[in-house]
């Protein structure tokens, strides 16, 4: 699917507005194929180790992801046991697993490939229960609520979800952070890899840096997720009867995010090497990205404070320099928002 398109040009002199992002989702989601629900024992490879489904005469390639859901579903790791194999011996080893196994799948395909071997890919292997939540319609209602020429900031498509942050309106100068606009973040997998969620966001106008917008209810919890929900049951429908309400009267929480930055500012940190590691360890990614962030980000800007610590825990040249996913990207910046959120003494470890 990266082929179609794995990132979009966002410079000033080509600027991209919600209509346009809008149009070039749709255009995306037309190259899947209807889905394919079928027990797995009924599945085999070919001699090119591309999927062969029963009655059909075409033959589907996998990505990276949906190689890596196989994986899973036969209990264990193609690449790293058959490096050295023949692809006779892969063919065969496979089909072999593939026969024994008890599950019953869905296969999401499009018809997108990148070898002469195959007529299409496996975008992706899920439950026979999963429902896509098609991004396209997402936007085109939003669209309707807050303006179809809205300025999309990030706009970013891999194999396993989508991402996009959209300005709500012009930037503001805010003195703890500079220029930032207020804006929307969506997140979406139609593949099997996480749950669609719709947050309010700061982006930074100087860097891109984005942060989920601190806010919290009278229990301390994130008000800034609008929606998160599970790709099932009548997904789609329930996320389009909750958009209107949750991108409605937002005002108040994105000035309680601001506060909260503003407190953040003045608020000193002693061991800038333990706040990221407590930013990492609650995004759920390695131990190590701690003493990364600290070298390549915070060190550029060694401001000892908690904003300090959340702008290099989502410092996006750091992302960047680092290789993080789309995925690490998105849990660093709900984690820094929840991190400025929370009382210094309980982020000490």
């Amino acid at each position: 699917m990266n082929g179609l398109f794995s990132h979009l040009n966002l410079k000033p002199s080509n600027p991209l507005t919600l209509e346009v992002l809008t149009n070039k989702l749709r255009e995306r989601e037309l190259h899947f194929l209807p889905d394919v629900t079928i027990p797995l024992n009924e599945v085999r490879v070919d001699y090119n180790l591309n999927i062969m489904l029963p009655n059909s005469e075409r033959t589907f390639a996998l990505n990276a992801h949906s190689k890596s859901q196989l994986n899973s579903l036969l209990g264990f790791r193609f690449d790293a046991w058959f490096e050295e194999s023949s692809i006779d011996v892969k063919r065969d080893e496979l089909n072999t697993r593939l026969k024994r196994a008890s599950s019953t799948v869905k296969f999401r395909l499009t018809d997108y490939h990148d070898t002469a071997t195959a007529d299409g890919t496996v975008a992706g292997i899920v439950t026979p229960g999963f429902q896509p939540i098609n991004d396209s319609i997402v936007t085109s209602i939003l669209g309707f609520n807050i303006g179809h020429n809205c300025k999309i900031l990030r706009a970013n498509i891999t194999q396993q979800s989508t991402e996009y942050v959209i300005a709500i309106g012009s930037p503001e100068n805010q003195y703890a952070v500079g220029e930032i606009f207020r804006a929307i973040g969506i997140s979406n997998s139609n593949v099997g890899a996480a749950s669609f969620n719709l947050k309010m966001m700061f982006v930074r106008c100087a860097c891109q840096n984005g942060l989920v917008v601190p806010a919290f209810d009278n229990h301390g919890k994130s008000a800034s997720i609008l929606i998160t929900r599970k790709h099932t049951g009548k997904a789609i429908e329930e996320v389009l009867d909750r958009l209107h309400d949750s991108v409605t009267d937002i005002s108040d929480r994105f000035r309680n995010g601001i506060e909260n930055i503003y407190r953040a500012s003045g608020e000193k940190v002693s061991d800038p090497l333990q706040a990221l590691q407590f930013i990492v360890k609650n995004a759920n990614q390695p131990k190590k990205l701690a003493q990364e962030l600290l070298q390549t980000s915070f060190s550029k800007e060694p401001i000892m404070t908690k904003l300090g610590i959340a702008r290099a825990a989502t410092d996006h040249e750091g992302h960047v320099t680092l290789g993080l996913s789309q995925e690490a990207r998105r849990d660093l910046e709900q984690s820094a928002s929840n991190f400025i959120g929370l009382p210094y003494s309980q982020t000490i470890m």
